[in-house]
Parts: C-alpha cells; sequence; structure tokens
C-alpha cells in the first residue's frame, strides 16, 4: 500500500493572517478548502494509506513535540473530523512517505483529482 503525505496547513485548511489570530490562536479559526480534502477522500477511497502531518507549533513551542501535541493535537483533530477529513494519521512533525503533497513540495494547485495523484506516483 503507497502511503500518501499530506500537510494540513494550506493544503487541508487555511489560516486567517489577521492580528487576533496570531500564536497558536491562529489555528482555531482554519477554514476547510473542501475541494482538497474531497481529494485526500478520494485517495483514501481508492485504497491509499493517508497521513495528514503539520508542523504547527514547531516554531512556538520550539521544536518541543510534546507541547505541540499537548497544545494542538486534539484541537487539530477535532477540525479534521468535523470537516469529514478521512485519514489513518495524525501526525505533528515529520514523517515517512512515498509522495510528499504540500504547500512547498508538489505544490497543492498540481492536484486536482485522483488522476493527478496517480500521475505523480508513477501509476495508470
Amino acid at each position: 500500500m503507497k502511503i500518501i503525505a499530506f500537510d494540513i496547513d494550506d493544503v487541508v485548511c487555511i489560516r486567517p493572517k489577521s492580528k487576533e489570530s496570531e500564536g497558536i490562536k491562529k489555528y482555531s479559526y482554519s477554514q476547510p478548502i473542501q475541494k482538497n480534502i474531497d481529494i485526500i477522500n478520494e485517495c483514501y477511497k481508492n485504497g491509499y494509506y493517508i497521513k495528514l502531518y503539520t508542523a504547527r507549533g514547531m516554531s512556538q513551542f520550539n521544536g518541543d513535540i510534546f507541547k505541540i501535541y499537548d497544545k494542538l493535537y486534539l484541537l487539530t483533530k477535532t477540525h479534521l473530523d468535523e470537516w469529514g477529513v478521512k485519514y489513518h494519521e495524525l501526525i505533528m512533525g515529520k514523517i515517512h512517505y512515498d509522495l510528499l503533497v504540500d504547500d512547498k513540495a508538489v505544490n497543492i494547485e498540481q492536484i486536482t483529482n485522483i488522476k493527478d495523484i496517480k500521475q505523480f506516483l508513477g501509476e495508470k
């Protein structure tokens, strides 16, 4: 089974860029990007193992993964569940993957459907 990792911020959701939403509070105001969630759910439905990952809190907590899980994991999981995102793992930090779909790698704008995913994976 191929693993596909999707970044959360700017892929699954967008965060507002306003002063009242600075620091870790900004994650409370995240809004889903439905077209990308639909693609993720289609990948899940097609049998790919979906890992959602994020670097949320890395700068605010100086990379202290225990604090990040304590302060941001439940909020992040709750949002994903409310938005109907299908996934196997939620990871705060870096992970192993077969394809990285991230706003800083294969840009999410290059993916419009499951066919694009399969093309990036070299599948027919």
